[in-house]
């Protein structure tokens, strides 16, 4: 080999990288062989330990869900105000109407405080206790020796149907609203769902039964006046007759007594208006109809919805079975290097012996 020769195999020698080795199926199939015990035990031990978890540790979640219609009802309050219009006067208020039937109403009353408050004197029957219990009872079940003492026991309680216990879905653009209720017990949860509708059908008649007593004090507190005015018109016609027996012959007299009977009239009018709606106002203060309207009542649970037993112990036994892929795959690379550290610490002795 000449000199040109050997400048170029130098040159393309120092050129060419080193080549990959490719991985072939039998080299994955020498790995797993290799490292049978850690890929088969790792992920047998997370899917057992996933299912001790499952059966024994995990505590249950059932689901009961029920399906509310709002409707748009009739506003107390815009009644009053529009028969106070009639007579030039004002009802202060809030510009807009409430309606206690509506999906918003609906929304705020379920996530109020009070609402939550008021649940937690009513009763359920719980299977793991075997006893009927308050839900402020069951809720803090093995905590009453808390440090804040009633108020604080109060506090948490309310804390956790509004956080964990009691959701108010919307069922995208349609005016239907969902009511989850979660729980430990598959009959606890159904006795809440039913207790909150109950509850809400309450707080509405309440709402209701306030805003019609208003409108009745607004009608009798009217009658009163108009009944005055009406008595002091029918003694200015009657002083007026008395002081003009004969007004045949005086248009202006004749006039004036049309105007007084006109007066009257009215008055007759808005006084027989006025009774009429008191007796509306009476008969609405003594309905005792629900205002709710439930599409689907509460459903009894049969399985849990937390936790998922398949999924969980599938997903354990996968995360399982790629942590010990990555202890093989670490323990594998630690040999490797391992054995290029004794093959060079080899040569290195080699050369020393030839030197």
């Amino acid at each position: 080999m000449n000199y040109s020769e050997s400048v170029n195999a130098s040159k393309v020698s120092s050129n060419s990288k080193p080549a990959i080795p490719s991985i072939t199926t039998l080299d994955v199939l020498l790995f797993f062989v290799e490292n049978l015990k850690t890929t088969l035990i790792v992920p047998f031990i997370f899917g057992v330990l996933s299912i001790v978890y499952v059966l024994f540790i995990a505590e249950p979640v059932y689901l009961s869900s029920s399906t509310l219609l709002p409707t748009q009802g009739s506003d107390v309050m815009s009644e009053m105000r529009g028969l106070a219009s009639q007579f030039g006067l004002s009802i202060p208020g809030d510009n807009e109407s409430t309606d206690f039937a509506s999906k918003e109403m609906y929304i705020q009353i379920l996530k109020s405080r009070r609402l939550a408050s008021a649940l937690l004197e009513k009763r359920v029957y719980s299977e793991i206790y075997d006893s009927e219990m308050d839900l402020l009872s069951y809720i803090n079940y093995g905590n009453e020796e808390n440090t804040f003492g009633l108020a604080g026991l109060k506090e948490i309680a309310i804390q956790s149907i509004k956080e964990n216990i009691l959701e108010v879905v919307e069922d995208g653009s349609s005016p239907l609203l969902i009511l989850k209720i979660r729980s430990k017990e598959p009959g606890v949860c159904t006795q809440i769902n039913s207790l909150v509708l109950a509850e809400l059908d309450s707080m509405q008649k309440e709402f209701k039964l306030n805003k019609s007593m208003q409108k009745k004090a607004f009608i009798e507190s009217r009658i009163e006046n108009v009944r005055k005015e009406l008595e002091k018109s029918e003694l200015d016609l009657l002083q007026f007759r008395e002081r003009n027996r004969q007004i045949q012959n005086s248009p202006t007299l004749m006039l004036e007594q049309e105007r007084l009977t006109r007066d009257i009239n009215v008055q007759v009018g808005v006084f027989t208006t006025l009774k009429q709606q008191l007796e509306m106002a009476k008969i609405e203060t003594v309905q005792s109809q629900s205002f709710i309207q439930v599409l689907d009542p509460p459903n009894h649970p049969l399985l849990p919805e937390e936790p998922n037993k398949k999924l969980v112990v599938i997903l354990a036994t996968m995360f399982g079975g790629a942590f010990g892929i990555s202890i093989a795959l670490a323990r594998n690379r630690f040999k490797r290097i391992q054995q290029e550290e004794s093959s060079k610490l080899l040569r290195i002795k080699s050369l020393l012996k030839i030197s």
